[in-house]
């Protein structure tokens, strides 16, 4: 059943799922996103669209997963919403702003705002890290930081197989924040 569920899912999207030959980095991020895919529709199944969260698909997700992988469909949500066109649109406000003093005065407010209620957030969809919130924060700043950059620089690198390893690496440093501190 399993084999059906991932031809099937390979035929559709077969964007998301990656070759069995296929780089190692190439795999795992596939894995990360059909998990996510599949938590996605338990949840909408159990809960109704209506109802459906992310902090939800990122507990259905966590299930009987170690907290490596928790990082890593953490790291791929992340990717996914900085890759959106919403999060484009908040770059292009970013840039602007560091030059244009009074959108400025408006958008630091609202995007320090955001941090916060981002922070508390994350703090109830990963209560493994309530007692760490310090590296919570600077986890959270590392992804930013890093997945920003590979927005901005994507079309430079032009190489999905360089792109999909620096998310590795990114996922990586996350693991390490989690398990050893900044």
């Amino acid at each position: 059943m399993d084999a059906l569920r991932e031809d099937l899912l390979a035929r559709m999207r077969p964007h998301l799922i990656a070759a069995d030959d296929a780089p190692w980095q190439q795999r795992k991020s596939s894995d990360t996103r059909v998990r996510i895919l599949e938590a996605t529709i338990d949840c909408i199944v159990e809960k109704g669209y209506a109802r459906l969260s992310t902090n939800a698909v990122t507990q259905r997700a966590a299930d009987g997963a170690d907290d490596r992988i928790v990082v890593e469909v953490a790291a791929e949500r992340h990717w996914l919403s900085v890759t959106s066109r919403h999060y484009s649109a908040y770059i292009e406000l970013a840039v602007a702003a560091r030059t244009d003093v009074e959108l400025n005065l408006h958008f630091l407010p609202a995007a320090q705002r955001f941090d916060r209620v981002w922070t508390e957030q994350m703090m109830q969809a990963f209560p493994q890290w309530q007692a760490r919130r310090d590296a919570l924060r600077v986890a959270n700043d590392f992804a930013v930081a890093a997945h920003m950059g590979l927005v901005l620089q994507q079309p430079a690198i032009d190489d999905a197989q360089r792109v999909d390893a620096v998310r590795a690496l990114i996922a990586d440093v996350l693991e390490r924040l989690r398990t050893d501190g900044p």
